[in-house]
């Protein structure tokens, strides 16, 4: 079963459940253009691609047809082309279907891209961008993880759920329906903690670069949440300092030499803030891990004296430079003994 709104669908699509207990029954033209409106969620549906998955042999129905049909549908499912939650219209080219499932499941997954809040049932000022989000956020994360978008969830309504991280999405757009504006929060999913904030404004449209940036600093402000250590008290029990720094790699790549992406990661921000005592320890972790790892790797030969002491004369300096700012810091004490 599938849930859209307050409909629950059985698998066949042929009937449905409001949540009033009222049953919904619907005819064989209405499921065929159900089935090819869910088929493609968030894009546009021509009408002749409506008029072929009516399966119309005797050539009796016109795109005036699809368009009747498609109202008579819209009534069925309690919608309105004026408030579009489930059909909306895209004026000289088709419909898009706009409301997005509900798994009656308990959810898993690495990140959950939900709730959505600003645009009320009406999802389509977004254009697609939590579907490219996520697709943009798991070719960052290795292609691995699981990355789901669900614009109606409500962590005090899914204690169930298993989800690493969330995102929670405030959009509007402005007068003139030109731009769109966005604040996003990122959060541990079990704890609720806050780990980044973000807002965006863009023009309305499908500008991938905008999508690419925002996945990439997504992943970076991930990465930084579970490799630096941060300025509370540390316990006994806490994950060592290097060992979070590969945590981190290895969550973001699933490549346990993790020496190779946290170096670019620490490289920039070392560079952006030299004066941090973090940046300077946690580099100097790397470029250890580096050599440590180089001697276990036989897909290449260890690394040789031209590269192995300026590395090492680069981990004693920055060791050094870090010390007097770390006094009060006991786990950058110990990583750097």
């Amino acid at each position: 079963m599938v849930r859209y709104h307050e409909l629950v669908f059985q698998p066949d699509m042929l009937t449905a459940k409001r949540d009033d207990g009222t049953i919904l029954r619907l005819t064989r033209q209405e499921r065929a253009l159900l089935l090819r409106f869910v088929r493609q969620p968030q894009e546009l549906v021509t009408r002749a691609q409506l008029l072929e998955a009516l399966g119309d042999e005797t050539g009796t129905l016109s795109e005036r047809n699809v368009d009747y049909l498609v109202n008579r549908l819209r009534k069925r499912l309690g919608d309105s082309a004026r408030s579009a939650r489930f059909i909306v219209t895209q004026y000289g080219e088709g419909y898009v279907w706009a409301a997005e499932p509900v798994d009656t499941m308990p959810l898993s997954a690495f990140l959950l891209i939900g709730p959505v809040f600003g645009l009320g049932d009406d999802q389509s000022a977004l254009n697609g961008l939590p579907h490219r989000l996520a697709s943009a956020l798991k070719a960052a994360t290795g292609g691995k993880k699981t990355i789901l978008y669900r614009p109606g969830w409500r962590f005090d309504l899914q204690g169930t759920d298993d989800l690493a991280f969330t995102l929670d999405v405030s959009a509007h757009t402005d007068a003139e329906h030109l731009h769109l504006h966005l604040a996003l929060v990122l959060r541990e999913g079990r704890s609720r903690q806050i780990i980044e904030s973000l807002r965006r404004t863009w023009p309305r449209g499908r500008d991938p670069n905008h999508v690419d940036e925002l996945a990439q600093a997504l992943t970076d402000a991930l990465w930084r949440h579970e490799a630096l250590p941060d300025d509370t008290v540390t316990e006994p029990a806490d994950r060592p300092t290097h060992l979070r720094m590969h945590d981190a790699a290895v969550m973001l790549t699933d490549d346990t030499v993790s020496w190779r992406e946290n170096a670019a990661r620490l490289k920039q921000a070392h560079q952006a803030d030299k004066a941090d005592p973090r940046h300077s320890v946690m580099l100097a972790l790397n470029h250890y891990a580096r050599l440590l790892q180089s001697l276990g790797e036989i897909q290449t030969a260890p690394l040789g004296d031209d590269d192995w002491q300026p590395l090492e004369s680069e981990i004693e300096e920055l060791a050094l430079r870090a010390l007097p700012d770390v006094h009060d810091k006991p786990h950058l004490l110990l990583a750097i003994a």
